[in-house]
């Protein structure tokens, strides 16, 4: 990423930083490759119970609010709304639809890992699709 940066003849502040929310730059991957790292080094079995807790809640009320917004529903009017009336807080849909279906996949490998799906599970993970 570094090279492909150097060799794009990008601004500087642009290259580092990115532009409109599209297009991050190099400053916002080396960030999230930070954040993976700290979360792998820092991972404990005896946090799995509370860290899935947290996703199913933070899954339910994503999904919710998608499928809210994508009626018209919405407490948080944006004016920067695109095709998709669904963009969530992030003010774009593609961001909304990337975070909708990284929690869909969480909620769904946990279903299949555990080799068994409960109607909770099942619940939430056709709350996330209907609203991608």
């Amino acid at each position: 990423m570094v090279i492909s940066t150097a060799n794009s003849n990008t601004p500087l502040l642009r290259s580092m930083f990115g532009q409109f929310g599209r297009g991050n730059g190099l400053l916002y991957y080396c960030g999230v490759f930070a954040v993976l790292l700290i979360a792998t080094m820092s991972y404990s079995k005896t946090d799995e119970h509370t860290f899935a807790k947290i996703m199913t809640y933070l899954s339910t009320a994503l999904g919710v609010y998608a499928l809210l917004q994508s009626v018209g529903i919405d407490f948080a009017k944006l004016d920067s709304k695109g095709l998709s009336a669904t963009v969530l807080t992030f003010g774009n849909s593609n961001f909304a639809g990337g975070m909708l279906a990284i929690l869909f996949g969480y909620i769904f490998t946990r279903a299949f890992v555990a080799q068994g799906i409960n109607y909770r599970d099942l619940t939430i993970s056709l709350v996330l699709l209907l609203a991608l």
